[in-house]
């Protein structure tokens, strides 16, 4: 891959080179799929023009931290997520904790979890809920609702002990602590019976 006709030679490193781009507005990427390539125009309008329906005249950028001409490069997992889950499960002396997580994240996770030292008898088991609310093709964590981590639970909870602890990351949850819907996660801990925690982590992270 390059970005501005500069050689990519990590995730970070082509954000970088998206970002300083931004400054110009315009910029060409090359992607390259096995032996083939392709050369792809980004152009990000300036707020005068209106490119409707894309950016009606006096459009203004949301504040995405991260996102280049609608690209979003997240950076890559960071270990103090790992020492997060440690401390949850050591701080409140759980024997069975499951944990969220979504697809995109699951195997390095269990990865990272597999040999993290914990308390004689105490367990670690991973979810991947399924995004109902949007449904479709949609699998991003940072767009589940609390409903959507409710039934998975409850359908773990069916043929496996009940966890004690439910550790989330907190990228799909505003300020508040509440999901899309504008659900209070406290209301999961309600209705499942479990002490829910959050992990803070970056969006498009869990």
């Amino acid at each position: 891959m390059a970005v501005g006709g500069k050689r990519v030679v990590s995730r970070s490193h082509a954000a970088n080179l998206l970002r300083q781009a931004m400054r110009g507005g315009v910029v060409d990427i090359e992607i390259r799929s096995g032996s083939d390539s392709r050369i792809v125009h980004l152009q990000e309008p300036d707020y005068a023009v209106d490119a409707y329906p894309h950016k009606p005249r006096d459009y203004r950028p949301l504040d995405f931290p991260g996102m280049s001409f609608g690209l979003f490069l997240p950076d890559s997992f960071k270990l103090q997520y790992v020492k997060q889950i440690h401390s949850a499960i050591l701080e409140r002396g759980a024997k069975r904790t499951l944990i969220v997580t979504s697809s995109f994240y699951r195997d390095l996770v269990g990865d990272l979890l597999r040999d993290l030292p914990l308390p004689d008898g105490a367990a670690i088991d991973l979810i991947v809920p399924t995004n109902e609310f949007f449904g479709g093709t949609v699998v991003v964590g940072d767009l589940w609702v609390l409903d959507d981590i409710g039934s998975a639970v409850r359908a773990y909870v069916a043929s496996h002990d009940k966890p004690d602890l439910l550790l989330i990351p907190g990228s799909f949850l505003s300020r508040w602590q509440r999901d899309l819907r504008g659900v209070p996660y406290v209301e999961l801990q309600a209705q499942l019976g479990i002490e829910v925690g959050i992990i803070k982590v970056d969006r498009v992270m869990l």
